[in-house]
């Protein structure tokens, strides 16, 4: 959920100066992978929002979070006129037993209303340009391992509040799985 100041609480830090921002503050870590065992608990999502596509990728939406303004001062970006920085947090994990490759520019969010939106390059900048790392946007999972990403785009409000889906691809090349996860209204106030 967005909290009050439109940042989320850990890792998007809110800046009280003349522009609203959220600050980025992480280096996208990965958890090594488990020794043989027992199963592994599946991910837990804040949310309730969880998903195990046929490639044996599980997903879990921790957050989402809107804000006009990503990062610090001149380093920062400002979401287009009319629109704003929609920020999903998600971990992911690999529950099989080769190597996946998690790419968010492969995600869209679709609208009810028909435009599709990718996720947006002066988001990512902002993020990578205030010290996040790279692997928050595009990290290969080893077998057990689990990992933190992020996922930003740049639209309008009115989609979100009409019914916009986010879209999350398999990685597995010879499958057309997809997770689609419906926003609510909630996430576009």
């Amino acid at each position: 959920m967005l909290s009050s100041s439109g940042c989320a609480k850990g890792k998007f830090k809110p800046n009280r100066n003349k522009h609203h921002y959220c600050k980025f503050n992480t280096s996208g870590t990965t958890s090594a992978a488990q020794s043989p065992g027992p199963k592994q608990p599946p991910l837990v999502s804040k949310l309730k929002a969880t998903s195990v596509l046929d490639d044996m990728v599980q997903y879990a939406i921790d957050s989402i979070e809107k804000a006009k303004y990503l990062g610090a001062g001149k380093k920062g970006k400002t979401a287009t006129e009319g629109s704003n920085f929609y920020i999903f947090k998600f971990r992911a994990k690999n529950d099989d037993k080769e190597p996946h490759k998690i790419i968010t520019s492969d995600f869209v969010i679709e609208t009810a209303d028909g435009p599709r939106y990718s996720p947006s390059n002066n988001g990512k900048s902002a993020v990578l340009l205030n010290g996040g790392s790279e692997a928050l946007f595009e990290n290969t999972l080893a077998p057990g391992s689990t990992g933190d990403f992020l996922v930003i785009f740049d639209m309008p409000d009115r989609y979100v509040e009409t019914g916009a889906s986010l879209v999350i691809p398999t990685t597995k090349a010879s499958s057309n799985d997809r997770w689609v996860f419906r926003l609510e209204h909630k996430y576009g106030k």
